[in-house]
């Protein structure tokens, strides 16, 4: 179970606060910035892939990306479920990768969907990962 200052608390605390745009951007963006540290300090396992990771960001903080395994955890391996909070765009993108390394489905959100939407989508598209 993580704890209260684990990313997974921290970034669904973000994603279900301050709605109003841009205090919820820069929560969800300090969320992920912590996951990274957090990452390294939990002694997560470095990718199996050369250009394998956790989570990303594009140099502008606009569009930050994770990955999320079968079991629901942070995941650097395939298969997962690719989360983009894409804010130039205004949509979340989830982006089911297989095992090899295809992408069997795409589903979209409104950048301003909530936790629970949000959650409830990573949960039924992580029963397509095979």
């Amino acid at each position: 179970m993580p704890g209260p200052y684990s990313w997974k608390n921290i970034l669904r605390g973000a994603i279900e606060a301050n709605r109003d745009g841009g205090q919820w951007w820069k929560a969800t963006q300090y969320a992920l910035a912590f996951q990274a540290q957090e990452d390294a300090r939990r002694g997560y396992p470095r990718p199996t892939r050369k250009d394998g990771y956790y989570s990303e960001s594009d140099a502008a903080g606009t569009r930050i990306g994770q990955f999320i395994g079968p079991n629901g955890d942070i995941t650097s391996e395939r298969p997962h479920v690719h989360i983009i909070h894409n804010e130039g765009e205004g949509k979340i993108i989830f982006v089911v990768t297989q095992r090899d390394g295809s992408h069997s489905n795409q589903q979209y959100l409104p950048i301003t969907a909530s936790g629970n939407e949000v959650n409830a989508m990573v949960d039924r598209l992580r029963h397509e990962l095979r």
